[in-house]
């Protein structure tokens, strides 16, 4: 599900080894793009490996801003660090600064969300996501209902810190993880601890709350 929320999202999205140019992987929309001079493409006159570079030796986020290529629409390109089978990696995304970037990055988290809520003899669900006053405040934030028999239903909201497309796929990861615990442990207690243990391991969550 991640994998395919990220190949059609809007943004262009690239992951990274630190010591290669040449992705690991790209999206649609990054396969879309020109390259420049090491076929990844330049913001700012700038190749957006320099962003990268920058991240891995920082440890966090770093955000360049600029046209994209040589006359392109104003654009962010903003890499994070990683690990990759325990190896330093990044992940690159590129979206654009003005006009609908705030649209379509709900329109992503949304597509992380549950499509639809069980359908349940007894109980009547309705869940709804209401986009943040503020476009750069959407990311982390998920809900989800799920059945564990003889009558008894898992009902779930959390928050993982941040915002952007990296939180937006941790909290993809962390809904992932505590459905699949769900299918083998119903105590709440258990439950939280076993997420808590997966998300010490997730290098890209910085902090989460779970109800």
């Amino acid at each position: 599900m991640l994998v395919a929320a990220l190949e059609a999202a809007p943004q262009a999205i690239f992951f990274l080894r630190a010591d290669s140019p040449e992705p690991l992987w790209r999206n649609a929309r990054a396969r879309e793009l020109p390259g420049g001079h090491d076929g990844l493409p330049e913001v700012a006159g700038r190749p957006v490996t320099d962003a990268v570079q920058a991240a891995l030796r920082s440890g966090r986020a770093e955000t360049v801003i600029g046209p994209l290529g040589a006359d392109g629409p104003e654009t962010a390109a903003t890499a994070r660090p990683l690990a990759v089978d325990g190896e330093p990696a990044a992940i690159l995304v590129l979206e654009p600064v003005v006009g609908d970037a705030g649209d379509d990055l709900h329109q992503a988290q949304r597509s992380l969300l549950p499509p639809s809520l069980p359908m349940l003899p007894d109980l009547r669900l309705s869940g709804s996501y209401h986009r943040a006053t503020e476009a750069a405040a959407a990311g982390g934030d998920w809900y989800d209902a799920v059945p564990l028999g003889k009558g008894r239903l898992a009902l779930v909201v959390g928050d993982a810190v941040g915002h952007g497309v990296a939180a937006a796929g941790a909290m993809s990861r962390l809904r992932g993880a505590l459905r699949s615990t769900l299918l083998r442990e119903h105590h709440p207690g258990a439950v939280l601890a076993t997420l808590d243990a997966f998300a010490a391991d997730m290098d890209d969550v910085e902090g989460t709350s779970v109800f």
